[in-house]
């Protein structure tokens, strides 16, 4: 019966789970994929969220959760912020990245915090604040993938959530739209545009960037250059567009380098 064997481990694994849980109700456990074996809706049933991937660098965790919102929502998917250089690529991504591509998970950290100097603590908290007043959007809204990473060199996904305004009395909506870069090509005058889905085109929305970037480029040199003065897509932090315009129109993403990204 070695062709069973596959089955009879899952079918064993379920078993102890159940036990487990019968016994220990109180005790919440994280599965782990185990390349993938182990992360099966199945699984779910027993513990409500299970470890993605050891791969936890945000540049390939873009083609990593991205297949995975094919079948399961984010709030099971394990993805944390982990220190660089990443332990398994050995790349050094910028902090806003690695912490927005977290975020369309479950949101943790992957590190030693007696190595954590001053200021990314602070970029932490602000994170950590930004993510709890979106992750209901995150976790109850309609997924949906504007930019594949497996199609294009850019990956986007957006999240928008049906509200009721008791004050108002009336249905509203929230969205979070996550964008992010992938490609060599991003000092390029050619910038492409992202037209958001799942939108009411009559509506006016409030669009707000909660973290401005804070790097600028020189137009001389093409030198990209930190900057004291927040910088934002839409060069400031507020503004008021129709759902018309962001579905059709779009968003014009200028990304500054191969691991950009805005929310």
């Amino acid at each position: 019966k070695q062709g069973e064997v596959g089955y009879r481990y899952v079918m064993a694994l379920y078993d102890l789970h159940h036990r487990i849980s019968q016994d220990f109700p109180d005790i919440r456990i994280e599965g782990c994929s185990g390349g993938g074996g182990r992360f099966d809706l199945g699984m779910l049933y027993f513990v409500p969220q299970i470890w993605c991937s050891d791969n936890t660098d945000a540049m390939t965790r873009m083609k990593i959760q991205h297949g995975t919102s094919l079948l399961y929502p984010a709030q099971c998917v394990g993805s944390h912020f982990s220190a660089v250089p990443n332990h398994v690529t050995q790349l050094w991504t910028r902090s806003r990245t690695r912490a927005f591509v977290a975020m369309c998970g479950t949101y943790g950290y992957e590190l030693d915090p007696t190595k954590v100097s001053e200021r990314q603590s602070e970029l932490m908290k602000s994170h950590i604040k930004i993510f709890k007043s979106i992750r209901h959007i995150i976790y109850q809204g309609d997924l949906y993938r504007l930019w594949s990473p497996f199609t294009t060199n850019f990956c986007s996904w957006m999240y928008v959530k049906e509200t009721y305004d008791e004050c108002k009395l009336e249905k509203k909506q929230e969205a979070v739209v996550f964008i992010f870069n992938n490609a060599g090509n991003f000092w390029s005058n050619l910038i492409p545009r992202l037209t958001l889905r799942g939108l009411r085109p009559k509506s006016k929305y409030k669009v707000v960037e909660p973290i401005p970037n804070n790097l600028t480029r020189v137009p001389a040199n093409l030198q990209v250059v930190h900057t004291k003065e927040p910088v934002y897509l839409l060069d400031q932090r507020t503004v008021y567009m129709s759902g018309d315009t962001l579905m059709n129109v779009g968003i014009p993403v200028h990304f500054l380098t191969r691991d950009d990204s805005f929310l």
